[in-house]
């Protein structure tokens, strides 16, 4: 299977990510949204209020980019009232969210990082290993090296045993998913018993599949972040 597989199976599993609405797809390759990454770590942190969520929600997050009754309101409330995602300030003093802006994973890890409350001063020092840290943004150098030192996230290997992060690259949702799995592997996110689903038609593989608890041992995630 791809490298991608163990990690969009867990979070399938999981119900954080649940495929392209409307298809069997889910999306290998497409760009993970902001509303998107809401809507992830508002399945993870409260999974009942989520799973009861009827797309009735009125915004409540303050930026008036956030549609009200729609698939992410909910999420977007959640995450902007428990400081996990701050929004982008616009030049008078107002803030925007952004949901349909594509994620970086220096973005993915900051927001990772405020949901577990890493303190605005954690050392950036574990960046010095990767072969491109001097072009991340410094807002996400301590996401990122929380991330890194927890082991959610390795980098791209370029095939000559040289890591980089691409702090600003556009992330795709199946690293995202892998990001999510190693999070669970390592216990940054508890672990708990999933149901039975199965797979989207994108990942080339069939039957039912079931993983508790999810392990990234003995798995090759090469060129995977």
């Amino acid at each position: 299977g791809s490298w991608y597989e163990p990690g969009v199976i867990f979070c399938q599993q999981k119900r954080i990510m649940t495929g392209i609405a409307g298809t069997t797809l889910f999306g290998v390759g497409q760009g993970l949204t902001r509303a998107e990454l809401a809507v992830m770590m508002w399945r993870y942190a409260e999974p009942e209020a989520a799973n009861a969520c009827r797309n009735d929600a009125a915004n409540t997050t303050g930026m008036g980019d956030v549609m009200s009754q729609t698939w992410y309101t909910a999420a977007a409330n959640w995450a902007v009232a428990n400081k996990v995602i701050n929004g982008f300030p616009q030049g008078d003093g107002s803030f925007f969210f952004e949901p349909d802006t594509p994620v970086t994973i220096g973005q993915l890890c900051t927001v990772v990082a405020n949901y577990n409350q890493v303190d605005s001063g954690y050392s950036a020092s574990s960046l010095a290993r990767f072969s491109d840290c001097g072009d991340v943004p410094g807002w996400a150098a301590r996401g990122l090296a929380w991330c890194v030192d927890a082991g959610l996230v390795s980098g791209y290997d370029d095939g000559a045993g040289v890591f980089e992060l691409r702090a600003s690259e556009q992330l795709p949702r199946e690293r995202a998913a892998t990001v999510f799995m190693r999070g669970y592997d390592v216990g940054v996110f508890d672990d708990g018993s999933a149901p039975l689903v199965a797979p989207c038609d994108d990942l080339e593989i069939s039957g039912y599949w079931f993983i508790r608890p999810a392990s990234a041992e003995g798995l090759s995630f090469t060129a995977a972040s």
